[in-house]
């Protein structure tokens, strides 16, 4: 073989190897997401004092509204209420504590591929003075 015909035959294969890689990306199979069987909150609501910064869910009411659905969020530690779960929607949320102010706020629920996309809220209650 010639010098020049290697040397085209070079140019050649680097060429095709060139678009092989360029277009390489573009014939990857879709990646599929492991979904989970885990049911996901749809509202995280933290509850303080807005004075101190202290917890002050101790006591405290935490619901959430859609039209005639109605849910109380519940609380395992006194401070963070978690609650509806695997529900997209949009919701007015209400906290209430006696020597606070009432607090509300509406938020949005979507979806993500396989579960809610959770909403994190952090309350800061006013005391009455």
């Amino acid at each position: 073989m010639t010098p020049i015909r290697r040397s085209l035959l070079r140019r050649c294969v680097l060429a095709t190897l060139a678009a092989l890689v360029v277009l390489m990306p573009s014939c990857k199979p879709p990646v599929k997401s492991i979904c989970t069987l885990e049911a996901r909150a749809g509202l995280w609501v933290e509850v303080r004092d807005s004075l101190t910064g202290a917890p002050a869910g101790e006591k405290a009411s935490v619901v959430a509204k859609e039209e005639e659905f109605e849910e109380t969020l519940r609380t395992l530690d006194g401070l963070a209420f978690s609650g509806l779960y695997e529900r997209k929607g949009n919701y007015s949320v209400s906290v209430q504590k006696i020597g606070y102010q009432n607090w509300q706020q509406e938020i949005r629920v979507t979806g993500g591929e396989c579960h809610v996309k959770t909403v994190h809220l952090q309350v800061k209650l006013e005391r009455i003075s």
